[in-house]
């Protein structure tokens, strides 16, 4: 494979297709000192070498250091990889050219995701009056060692340039940039024989870098001013004198510019003060600040998302003085604090305490505030009128007696101190009502009865009890408008007081009393009736006051009703009733003075039923059934249960059913069970003697299993449930299972020894308790092939690895390999067929020590294993071939980690290897052959008492002359100029060239010398070239000859003209281009003369034309294009002259005389001339822009009268020197209203 070179950075193109495999930067020049590192793309592996040439002015620079230079062997000693004179690991070939060569042995890897570095050197200036220099990298004889994707080959050579030119000054370096109160503060270090600084600022809004001052060498630092809060500015500068400019640094310093909010307002509210500040740009969230009265720190209150942009401050004390102040913040970046601060002094509203009507009007009370001097009472009668002030007054109460009965009012106050008034504070609404009169109260049967006479304009009444044991009124009970008596049943007994109130909205009148007690006996309260064993309780709360109680049964049977006991406890247990017969009861307390209360209205029915008898309580899978005897006669059933606490009812039957399965149950749990009858909504009695126990006990989790070199391992859960497991066994396919052992609960494991290899194996656990009573279910099966260990396994070396190989296992599916270091984790190399019985391990790294093993796997299960130990020592292999004449073939190859020594050997034809030498080198030079004889080599690696097999085809290689390398292939406008190494012994040398769309070379000179210029290339087309060394009839075979590319470049045809932006050059299409490069001269009127071109732009092939931006109004240039290919660059032709005027920005307006046409000045202008098209509204057109007026350069307006009312109209005007015309652009379309 000839590979060919693209010369565009480091870029290597191999058969057609594009691969980058280097990349140069640079640190930029700092302290006089430039780095430049070439680095390796991400995804290489073993790359073992390269050649790099530097060409540079010496006179200007010195190589200050440079690695790797040097490759050492295995004791530690340096070998020379170049030969000559060593300067800084370097070999001068002459003043301004050195080479450097890097060889490693184990090569060279990079990562998947980033470059690695490959190569450094380091450049001193020692010139500094030299204000610019260049450095030129040639990378020759790049190859790699493992190579897969036959990206880069052994014996491919290959010349790819990289031109570099810089500045001696130093970068200045970014130090600092700071953000300020309003601005950024950017400072940099000073550079020596800098006479002015450059300050470049990036915007993160625009993404450009932009010049934005330039200062004298005795400034370092900048205050930025023209920032805006939200956006963040990258900062650089360069240095510069008489003689141009130095570079910079592109990452620069960067600061994101944020203000401080502006507070818009600050207002007292009630108990509060609130801020409000209006949105900054760029912030996330705001931290608002305040400083208290005697603090000079800021303290910080809240901070809040961007979106809110107020703040309530309730820690605020009356009549004290706060500063505040509103941070933004982005990430780490804050504003400056302090900034836009607002001081402000804060008084409190006075806080209402009540608001009650009183008898001789309405009483507001309140809080004294700290700093009031006075308080001002606001009022008004209806919520939607505005607040009138109603009274001011020193004090901390109010009696407002200016009232009208029926009418509510509101009350706000204000607190008034030295220099500011509150605000407002809460309201409190209150609405006049006077107390109700002929207030009266008696005993009656249904309680005690409260009376009142009527209130006109009360919405209701409130009722209120105080008795003589505790003396506090108590709400008991609230009338509407039209209700003015009220019975009080709620009343337990004792001697009682009341008064009413009359309320109008949320108001009270005062209350109204009556100098009078009476006396009252309480009911028996919260009767409650159930079964009993014996018959039916009835229970109630005690009555205060009372002796005894009477009990009085009806029979809801046959209507008789009677009292049955007349007792002095608070329960009675009726046993004189029938089953499945319905009662009801009632309760009257009596005192000491035979004195009875009330009585009570009978309970509901409540009918008398037995329990029925629980049978049974049975566990099954995850549930228990409880099982009882049927009750005739009972609507349904319900069930309890019970562990160590009280009954809980789990579920309810019908009356036809006697059994009920309980699906909540946990398993080794005792669960106590009853059941309780129901009739009529009555239900029998909770029996603790009528109950059956059950427990539920849940099967064992599944076995696992683990294959050993004896047997099955098998393992299980411990749980506290069970007391033993009893382990069943049978082989798969077979029916029942057999009992294999029985163990305790805390055994977990077994080891079965009875199995045959390729038999499957199933197994079983079952739970039991320790009395024998109850046990689990079965287990889920676990299914286990039995798999021998291996027995026979050998490993040993080959050439290129390490093979392993085993005895098969009856019922394997296949086998897995692995591998390990010494003192290493395994590592799992491959999974094969049950049919295969070896592996060749490949990645095994010479003069390591290695465990091997082979597991064999049926259903997921390995068979044990056993470690066998193998030290690895690689097979040597050929890397490169060196024939020179007279001196025989020198063979090389990489080293093998572990070897101490190498065995050569050499054959030719078909004939046998036979051993030519021993060595401790990487090379050896075979002097015992025949000039043009093909030999065949091949090598053994000799180490820890082990020597390699070798690989038995070999590498051949033709005694003849040694390769020739390109080291230049240079296009011309009429020919390619061809230049390569010298070859010692060579008699001459044979130049094939073939093009682009050839498949083969051909031969197209025979010359003595290193030079050829081929003159029959044809412009555009690209060669590939490469060059053989002969002699006599043996031509050079040993490796593939370097090949280079090169094409003939034709001039390019340029034209150029004014445009809005500036000068625009354009140039024809050259065939084989891949840049062009732009040239400017200007004319120069002091002299007279043209200055010489300067270079101003590299444009891409694809770009045919380049608008420079920077040319001068009124200035006069000239430009040149120059086309650059593969190894080649064309020749230039100026364009004709040109006259650059920049274009002018005109304005449009209407006035009383016309339409006013005004544009700006354009330097270098000798006249200006204006233009004007017209709207045809019958046509829908615009009419072709025609002249209107030429101007001479010291205007810059014209108004055009001849316009119509109503017509549209646009303009354009275009500045004139000479015969050259600005460009133009149009304006937006006007219509005319004189």
């Amino acid at each position: 494979m000839c590979v060919t070179i693209f010369s565009t950075g480091f870029t290597v193109f191999a058969a057609g297709t594009a691969k980058t495999f280097l990349d140069v930067s640079d640190t930029g020049m700092q302290n006089g000192e430039i780095t430049f590192t070439v680095k390796l793309k991400p995804g290489l592996t073993r790359v073992s070498g390269a050649i790099l040439n530097i060409e540079f002015d010496s006179d200007v620079l010195e190589i200050k250091s440079a690695e790797p230079v040097f490759t050492l062997d295995k004791e530690g000693n340096q070998i020379n990889n170049v030969a000559g004179e060593y300067i800084n690991g370097f070999v001068k070939n002459h003043k301004n050219l050195y080479s450097v060569a890097f060889m490693n042995t184990t090569g060279v890897s990079t990562g998947t995701s980033e470059y690695k570095s490959f190569f450094n050197v380091t450049f001193k200036v020692i010139a500094k009056e030299r204000p610019t220099t260049a450095v030129k990298f040639i990378c020759k004889e790049f190859f790699t060692n493992d190579d897969v994707n036959n990206d880069i080959r052994q014996s491919d050579s290959a010349q790819n340039f990289k031109d570099i030119t810089f500045s001696t000054l130093d970068n200045p370096k970014p130090l600092q940039a700071k953000l300020q109160e309003d601005s950024i503060l950017f400072n940099w270090s000073a550079v020596d024989g800098a006479e002015e600084y450059t300050v470049l600022r990036k915007a993160s809004d625009e993404g450009i870098w932009r010049t934005i001052v330039e200062v004298s060498e005795d400034v370092t630092s900048y205050t930025d001013k023209n920032v805006e809060s939200g956006i963040t500015y990258t900062y650089s500068v360069k240095s510069g004198n008489g003689y141009g400019d130095s570079g910079y640094f592109s990452a620069g310093v960067s600061q994101l510019f944020l203000t401080s909010a502006t507070i818009t307002s600050i207002t007292n509210l009630s108990n509060s003060i609130r801020l409000m500040w209006a949105p900054v740009p760029g912030a996330e969230n705001y931290a608002v600040y305040r400083k208290a009265p005697g603090s000079n720190e800021w303290e910080l209150l809240e901070k809040t998302a961007s979106a809110k942009v107020f703040y309530e401050d309730t820690t605020v004390e009356s009549n004290k003085v706060y500063n505040y102040c509103v941070v933004t913040e982005n990430g780490e970046v804050s504003s400056i604090i302090g900034v836009n601060s607002k001081v402000h002094k804060f008084l409190g509203a006075p806080v209402i305490k009540e608001g009650k009507n009183i008898e001789d009007g309405i009483k507001i009370s309140w809080d004294s505030v700290d700093g009031a001097e006075k308080y001002e009472i606001y009022r008004k009668s209806n919520a939607n009128d505005n607040w009138n002030l109603y009274v001011t007054t020193y004090e901390t109460e109010f009696v407002d007696k200016d009232i009208v009965t029926g009418t509510s009012y509101l009350y706000s106050l204000k607190t008034v101190g030295q220099d500011v008034t509150s605000n407002m504070s809460t309201t409190v609404s209150v609405a006049r009502v006077i107390a109700p009169e002929s207030l009266d109260f008696d005993y009656t049967d249904e309680g005690i009865k409260i009376s009142w006479s009527k209130v006109p304009v009360a919405q209701g009444y409130n009722i209120y009890r105080k008795s003589r044991v505790e003396n506090k009124w108590q709400l008991v009970g609230s009338t509407g408008s039209a209700v003015t008596d009220y019975n009080d049943s709620s009343a337990e007994g004792g001697y009682y007081t009341y008064g009413v109130t009359a309320t109008l909205e949320k108001s009270e009148s005062v209350i109204t009393t009556k100098d009078k007690e009476i006396y009252f006996l309480g009911s028996p309260k919260n009767l409650v009736v159930k079964n009993v064993a014996d018959g039916i309780e009835i229970s109630w709360n005690s009555v205060p006051n009372a002796n005894s109680y009477i009990v009085s049964r009806r029979d809801t049977s046959t209507g008789e009703t009677k009292n049955i006991a007349e007792i002095k406890t608070t329960e009675y247990v009726d046993k004189s009733v029938a089953d499945l017969n319905s009662y009801a009861y009632t309760v009257i307390a009596v005192d000491k003075d035979g004195v009875k209360s009330k009585g009570n209205a009978y309970t509901l029915d409540f009918c008398r039923v037995g329990s029925p008898v629980v049978l049974s309580a049975t566990p099954e899978t995850k549930v228990i059934t409880v099982n009882w005897k049927a009750v005739s006669g009972v609507d349904s059933y319900r069930v309890y249960r019970k562990t160590d606490g009280g009954w809980t009812k789990i579920g309810e039957a019908k009356a036809s059913d006697t059994s009920f399965k309980d699906v909540t149950v946990k398993s080794g749990v005792q669960y106590k069970y009853t059941v309780t009858a129901v009739k009529n909504n009555s239900e029998s009695y909770l029996n603790d003697d009528n109950t059956k126990s059950a427990t539920y006990v849940t099967k064992p989790s599944a076995i696992t299993a683990s294959l050993t070199g004896e047997g099955i391992s098998l393992n299980w859960s411990v749980n506290d449930e069970f007391s033993n497991f009893i382990l069943y066994k049978r082989e798969k396919g077979t029916s029942g299972f057999k009992e294999l052992t029985k163990v305790s609960s805390t055994t977990t494991t077994y080891h079965d020894t009875s199995v045959t290899s390729g038999v499957v194996y199933e197994y079983a656990l079952k739970a039991v308790s320790g009395d024998g009573t109850y046990e689990s279910a079965l287990s889920d099966i676990t299914s286990v092939p039995f798999l021998s260990k291996i027995e026979s396994v050998t490993v040993a070396s080959y050439a290129g690895g390490v093979k392993i190989s085993w005895s098969k296992v009856v019922g394997a599916q296949e086998y897995i390999v692995y591998r390990r270091l010494l003192k290493g984790e395994w590592e799992q190399l491959k999974t094969v067929s049950a049919s295969t019985t070896s592996y060749k391990d490949t990645k095994a790294e010479s003069g390591k020590s290695y465990y091997y093993t082979v597991r064999a796997v049926a259903d997921g299960y390995r068979s044990a294993y056993q470690n066998y130990e193998h030290y690895y020592l690689a097979t040597p292999k050929v890397s490169k071939f060196d024939s020179q004449v007279g001196k025989g073939i020198t063979v090389k190859w990489n080293a093998v980690s572990g070897a101490e020594k190498y065995y050569v050997y050499r054959k030719t034809g078909d004939s046998s290897w036979k051993k030519i030498a021993t060595t401790e080198n990487l090379r050896y030079v075979d002097k015992d052959i025949k000039f043009g004889k093909t030999y065949y080599y091949t090598l053994k690696a000799v180490g820890n008492g082990i020597t390699t097999k070798c690989y038995s085809d070999g590498w051949k290689c033709k005694y003849a002359p040694g390769t020739p390398t390109i080291s230049s292939v240079n296009g011309y406008s009429t020919k390619i100029k061809i230049k390569w190494s010298e070859v010692s012994g060579a008699e001459g040398y044979k130049v094939y060239r073939k093009a682009e769309n050839e498949k083969k070379y051909t031969n197209i000179a025979k010359i003595k010398g290193t030079t050829y210029t081929d003159k029959e290339a044809k412009k555009g087309v690209k060669y590939t070239y490469t060059v053989k060394a002969y002699k006599g009839k043996v031509t050079s075979e040993c490796k593939k000859s370097s090949s280079y590319t090169g094409i003939i470049l034709a001039t390019p045809k340029g034209t150029v003209k004014n445009t809005t932006s500036g000068v625009k050059i354009s140039w024809t299409k050259i065939t084989g281009a891949e840049q062009y490069k732009v040239y400017r001269s200007q004319y120069d009127v002091n002299t007279g003369k043209w200055t010489s071109y300067k270079w101003i732009k590299t444009v891409d092939a694809k770009e045919l034309s380049y608008v420079d931006k920077k040319a001068t109004s009124g200035e006069k240039y000239k430009y040149k294009v120059k086309a650059f290919g593969i190894n080649s660059k064309g020749t230039t032709k100026a364009t004709s002259e040109i006259v650059y005027l920049a274009s002018t920005k005109t304005t449009i307006k209407n006035t009383e005389t016309g339409i006013k046409v005004s544009w700006t000045k354009v330097q270098g202008a000798e006249k200006y001339r204006v233009y004007r098209s017209e709207y045809n509204a019958s046509t829908g057109k615009w009419s072709s822009f025609e002249t209107l007026k030429t101007v001479s350069s010291k205007t810059l307006s014209y108004t055009d009268k001849t316009v119509k009312e109503g017509g549209s109209y646009k303009y354009r005007v275009r500045a004139i020197k000479g015969k050259t015309f600005s460009s133009y652009k149009t304006t937006e379309k006007i219509e005319c209203t004189k």
